[in-house]
């Protein structure tokens, strides 16, 4: 959770996300199983199919899509491999960003219903 925490801060979305973060430790069992996605969409109250899951790992997109909801790929970190979104395009995912500014206009879509039942 220390982790997770102060990645949001980092990004400077503390003051959106709040105490409203999550981590595997709070579940009994981790990536690549949905128990994280499902613990938050329970927790906020919200329908799984309703949540949006940005994600830099293909066991974290394959949680995500377990659980239900859409998801992006992010592939704009530090620790990621050149050539990742190349090889994920080649797993079929097809909502990747770079860059964190193109959060707003990918949620947007999703928002309007535009995503479809694509994982990514």
């Amino acid at each position: 959770m220390t982790r997770v925490s102060a990645s949001v801060r980092r990004a400077g979305l503390q003051q959106i996300f709040g105490d409203r973060v999550f981590s595997a430790e709070q579940v009994a069992r981790p990536k690549p199983y949905p128990d994280v996605y499902l613990f938050a969409a329970k927790s906020l109250g919200v329908e799984p199919s309703r949540c949006l899951v940005v994600e830099d790992s293909v066991a974290g997109l394959n949680a995500a899509h377990a659980a239900g909801m859409k998801t992006i790929a992010f592939v704009g970190a530090s620790h990621i491999p050149d050539g990742y979104a190349d090889a994920l395009r080649k797993m079929g995912m097809t909502r990747i960003m770079k860059h964190m500014d193109e959060l707003p206009v990918l949620v947007e879509a999703g928002v309007r219903g535009e995503f479809g039942d694509t994982q990514s």
